[in-house]
């Protein structure tokens, strides 16, 4: 439950409590597995939208958000039936978003959450995430995203992963694992005015990197993986939402040439961020 004062400038208290059970026998378990959790977040905010077309689609009117958000969620377990289990719970999240000028845009996320188990903290994660646009034309946007996930003190099976699915086109859903990762995309986003019947197209450059490893390893740029290609936009104007399919042609270093073909829907990435609330009760 929660209770939002204000306008424009919000600010939102709110109360969860969380229960999870879970047992196995061959696995350790998250300390998320076992909680009675009382939760209480704090979030204040300033949200307002402007309207801008040829970010993510071709011909709809998207309203970006712009302002800041932030949150803080304190919690307390009360389910203490198994050795290791967590005291407490810790979570802060930052938004905040801008429109530069008439061109720029830019957005930053960050959360860093945490269990603590005595003196210990235990499956901390920390996220980031950086967007901009920018309007090079009237037809055409340069978007680029990075983002980064950080894992400390969690269990072994616990894994990220990274391939195309995940943002990394050219390499399989589960090719890299690790508990740390970054990952950058950049495409140049090209709408055009064609249009048959309820399709519009549009086209992209892209290229993407990436690299994931475990907690106990350092990075290494040799380690790197990297990718780059072109794509068709195809946007049905009759569906909701984006509605859009992509048809990409993918190049790594170790294709020789030869470019994969990736069919989806939906763009990558988002060119700005979403700035709606987070629930007291949102544990990852």
């Amino acid at each position: 439950s929660s209770l939002s004062l204000g306008h424009y400038k919000k600010l939102r208290i709110g109360a969860a409590f969380y229960r999870v059970r879970s047992r196995t026998k061959d696995l350790p378990l998250r300390p998320i597995y076992n909680l009675d959790l009382i939760s209480l977040s704090l979030s204040p905010r300033y949200l307002k939208y402007y309207q801008v077309t040829r970010v993510n689609n071709f011909g709809r009117i998207e309203d970006i958000p712009i302002g800041y958000l932030f949150n803080v969620v304190v919690g307390k377990n009360f389910y203490h039936a198994a050795p290791n289990t967590p005291d407490y719970y810790f979570r802060v999240d930052v938004k905040v978003a801008a429109r530069v000028n008439r061109k720029l845009y830019w957005g930053y996320r960050a959360s860093a959450s945490s269990f603590l188990i005595g003196n210990e903290f235990r499956d901390a994660t920390t996220d980031f995430e950086v967007l901009q646009h920018y309007r090079l034309t009237s037809f055409q946007t340069l978007a680029t995203r990075l983002r980064g996930i950080f894992g400390t003190n969690w269990i072994p099976y616990r894994q990220l992963t990274l391939g195309a699915p995940t943002g990394l086109r050219g390499y399989p859903a589960y090719a890299l694992r690790g508990q740390r990762l970054v990952l950058l995309n950049i495409e140049d986003r090209v709408f055009t005015p064609l249009k048959f019947w309820m399709f519009r197209f549009g086209g992209v450059i892209f290229f993407d990197a990436g690299q994931v490893w475990q907690e106990s390893e350092s990075p290494d740029l040799q380690q790197l993986r990297t990718s780059y290609g072109f794509g068709l936009r195809i946007e049905n104007t009759m569906l909701p939402g984006y509605g859009i399919t992509r048809i990409d042609f993918v190049f790594t270093p170790q294709s020789n040439g030869l470019a994969e073909v990736i069919i989806s829907s939906d763009q990558l990435f988002r060119g700005f961020l979403g700035m709606g609330f987070i629930a007291p009760s949102a544990i990852r």
